[in-house]
């Protein structure tokens, strides 16, 4: 699934519903929850919020809940999936797992059997389609673009375009959309190759064209590199020059009848040092750019290949010739009597 823990940065998801509003509160520092019926109610960034306000209780029940959901799939698990290959008891395990529905036990299944075989994530994706919108499509959204495993990623991502097809005209399907627009959003602007393409491919397969400009600007990703082990150090160095080498001390050896000296040898350097203390890595991510340039081409009936990598031409294209394209023609004006 690509993390211990699902966290989820709460500048993308300001806006969302329940679902992922309570994987954003899973990062202690800024958190995201709901009260119920769809409301968000945003907790900011603030070390002094006041533990007895509603936000915070309203965030601690959702983790209380979480946690409890979490502790019996986890017994679950162990009696029925894991090792354990006897069909029926893993068929009552599902049964089982089918009872789990609110919004914290979703955030709990897909942690909890992140490591299982794929009949059983299979499984869980099929029960994440199946239940209330306002659940089941943020947490299809979220596999579809945080799974580790590409195999997971593309079956929560059909279920997830089969899911929003069947329900098109339910009640509540539009308050979903903000929470899978705010993950592909998050995705695209992820320094994670994988996630980029993966909300690239969502955002394709679900016709969301809007995205179109940050698609562009996620084609090429730039992030600093030579962190090691948290700490920052030189990447590389060249030293042009000359060393000359000296006695720097010695150390006289007596025995019986024997003297001898223990030679300490030094140098000294004498040139030119160029150390490389820090750089940016430059990541060129084509799959993304022959996702964008398919899903344009054939959305505005020609190439756009030579757009290139290029977001501000993309963006100019985007506002100039696919939007205009894209409008309604104008009604023809009544004819004279």
């Amino acid at each position: 699934m690509g993390l211990p823990r699902l966290r989820v940065a709460l500048a993308a998801l300001a806006a969302l519903p329940a679902f992922a509003g309570a994987q954003a509160s899973m990062n202690p520092r800024a958190l995201n929850v709901s009260g119920g019926g769809g409301g968000v109610v945003i907790i900011p960034n603030d070390p002094m919020l006041n533990p007895d306000s509603p936000e915070a209780r309203a965030y601690a029940a959702i983790q209380r809940e979480r946690r409890a959901a979490e502790r019996e799939l986890r017994l679950l698990k162990r009696k029925h999936f894991g090792a354990i290959r006897v069909p029926e008891t893993r068929e009552i395990g599902m049964l089982k797992v089918r009872q789990f529905t609110s919004m914290p036990a979703a955030m709990a299944l897909i942690d909890v059997f992140d490591d299982e075989q794929d009949d059983v994530r299979e499984a869980v994706l099929d029960h994440l389609a199946g239940l209330d919108p306002e659940i089941g499509v943020p947490a299809l959204a979220w596999e579809a673009v945080r799974d580790k495993d590409a195999a997971q990623r593309a079956r929560a991502r059909e279920r997830l375009a089969r899911s929003l097809e069947r329900r098109a005209d339910a009640r509540g399907i539009e308050q979903t959309m903000p929470a899978v627009r705010g993950i592909i959003a998050q995705g695209l602007q992820s320094t994670n190759d994988d996630e980029a393409i993966a909300a690239t491919e969502l955002a394709a397969a679900l016709n969301l064209f809007d995205f179109i400009p940050l698609m562009a600007a996620a084609q090429v990703a730039q992030r600093p590199a030579g962190t090691q082990g948290g700490q920052r150090g030189d990447l590389g160095w060249i030293m042009i020059g000359q060393q000359q080498t000296y006695v720097a001390d010695l150390q006289p050896v007596v025995s019986n009848n024997a003297v001898a000296f223990d030679p300490q040898i030094g140098v000294v350097s004498d040139g030119v040092l160029l150390r490389v203390h820090d750089a940016v890595v430059t990541a060129v991510r084509t799959p993304i750019h022959r996702r964008l340039v398919d899903w344009t081409t054939g959305a505005w009936g020609q190439p756009t290949g030579t757009l290139g990598y290029d977001p501000d031409a993309w963006r100019d294209w985007y506002d100039n010739e696919f939007i205009p394209s894209r409008a309604p023609e104008p009604a023809p004006p009544p004819a004279d009597d």
